[in-house]
């Protein structure tokens, strides 16, 4: 029996649609492999989120369209902020961060974080001084990253709170500079960040659950699971030391804020490359899968 050799695309939609295949993908190129390429697989391909933003495609449905991540600008807004989409293989499109005029400088500002999952769960900043800088290359694979400067308390909110109950799951990629405590993400009653000291990090809803081992000064994938008394921070594919066990009952209900708390505290110093929320505690298949897709890609 002669079997039909499949197409790249068909390959793709394949792939695509199958999480645990596209999952494998590093596996299956290679110098003088003669195996088509494979394609992009996002956060999305592997969970379903509420809301979720980054500086590459959410998924690879979201990459075929190419989807609008952010808004980008120049001093004062005088490029008037135009929209930055993904493009093939995942990334920011070079084309439009050209054209925006962010190619050759790491002073431009995000003004807007788009929602790619379809929530509708924007992260927008007017104020230009309060915005997080846009920096080309600051990750071990050589991605763009989002830069907080702490002391400017920059920060984003968003126009209206997603309705959830505990549990609830969140994924991060941080890179925190200082042993202050810091707020990567807060809303009324819940948020993530790090406590004071160096290289922890922190889930609360309620109460604070402590984690310590959480490396300063480097780039790390973080699942955070709310569910009172098992929540759990899991760093770079382990739970982290002191990171399970009780975070309280909270969840976002008026505000949300990404980069402070909400009222403007305890602000994040470092460098951040995406953030999502899904509904439901990630099973440990997702959690490890996440963490390989945040790892593998920046």
């Amino acid at each position: 029996m002669r079997h039909k050799r499949l197409s790249a695309f068909a390959l793709a939609l394949l792939l695509s649609s199958s999480p645990a295949l596209a999952h494998s993908r590093m596996s299956l190129g290679g110098v003088g492999n003669s195996t088509p390429p494979v394609p992009y697989a996002g956060p999305g391909n592997i969970s379903s989120f509420v809301m979720w933003g980054g500086l590459r495609a959410y998924s690879f449905a979201n990459m075929i369209a190419g989807s609008a991540a952010i808004k980008l600008c120049t001093a004062s807004d005088a490029n008037g902020c135009p929209d930055v989409h993904v493009t093939l293989g995942g990334g920011l499109s070079s084309a439009d961060i050209v054209s925006a005029g962010c190619a050759a400088i790491d002073t431009c500002t995000v003004k807007q974080i788009y929602d790619q999952s379809g929530g509708g769960f924007a992260w927008v900043q007017n104020t230009e001084a309060l915005r997080a800088t846009y920096n080309r290359t600051c990750t071990p694979q050589g991605k763009p990253c989002l830069v907080f400067t702490r002391a400017s308390s920059q920060m984003y909110t968003v126009a209206s709170v997603p309705s959830i109950s505990q549990p609830f799951s969140m994924t991060s990629v941080v890179y925190q500079n200082t042993s202050l405590i810091n707020t990567y993400f807060a809303a009324t009653n819940v948020s993530i960040g790090s406590a004071a000291g160096a290289n922890t990090a922190r889930i609360a809803a309620g109460s604070n659950l402590d984690a310590s081992g959480v490396t300063n000064a480097t780039l790390h994938a973080i699942q955070w699971t709310f569910n009172n008394t098992a929540c759990e921070t899991y760093v770079d594919g382990a739970v982290a030391s002191g990171g399970s066990g009780t975070c309280g009952t909270g969840v976002p209900t008026t505000s949300m804020a990404l980069g402070c708390t909400v009222a403007a505290g305890n602000c994040f110093g470092g460098r951040m490359t995406e953030i999502g929320m899904s509904a439901g505690a990630y099973s440990s298949e997702v959690k490890a899968r996440l963490d390989l897709n945040e790892r593998n890609y920046y």
